[in-house]
């Protein structure tokens, strides 16, 4: 199970999508009472994790079932053809948190005329997509290579 690399590529996605839970990705800095806010895939917290502004239910449920997905896709290693429409599925549903939270983060800061400042970890949700992709081609390639090796016998 943990010799192939695409169990690597699946434990590397649902540790990213947890990760995006938690780190900030964008500040947004509200102007009139200068408030600064952390923007993640939970919503925007006020800086200190005092108190929640706007929790954003969609992008939280849908990168929980990310990382969900990610851990129960790597124990169906003897089921090739469901790891792979797991890891599709998987791969659509952070791609719609993506847009959930980019569409939270832009209506939120339009909405308090705030200014929003990109951090480090913005980088977590595309390579979470480049892991998701990659255990999926690493998998096609599994389920080809025992396909040809039992045409050989």
């Amino acid at each position: 199970m943990w010799q192939r690399i695409q169990t690597l590529y699946l434990f590397l996605s649902g540790v990213t999508a947890t990760l995006l839970l938690l780190f900030t990705l964008f500040t947004v800095t509200q102007s009139d009472p200068e408030t600064i806010y952390a923007a993640n895939f939970t919503g925007l917290i006020v800086s200190g994790w005092t108190s929640i502004k706007y929790f954003n239910l969609v992008s939280f449920v849908l990168t929980a079932l990310v990382t969900i997905l990610s851990f129960v896709t790597i124990f169906l290693y003897k089921r090739r053809k469901l790891q792979i429409r797991l890891t599709i599925v998987g791969l659509l549903l952070m791609v719609a948190a993506i847009v959930a939270f980019a569409y939270m983060l832009w209506r939120q800061a339009d909405l308090m005329q705030a200014t929003t400042h990109i951090r480090f970890w913005i980088i977590l949700p595309i390579i979470n997509l480049l892991c998701q992709y990659l255990a999926m081609r690493n998998i096609i390639k599994d389920d080809i290579l025992v396909r040809a090796s039992n045409r050989l016998r």
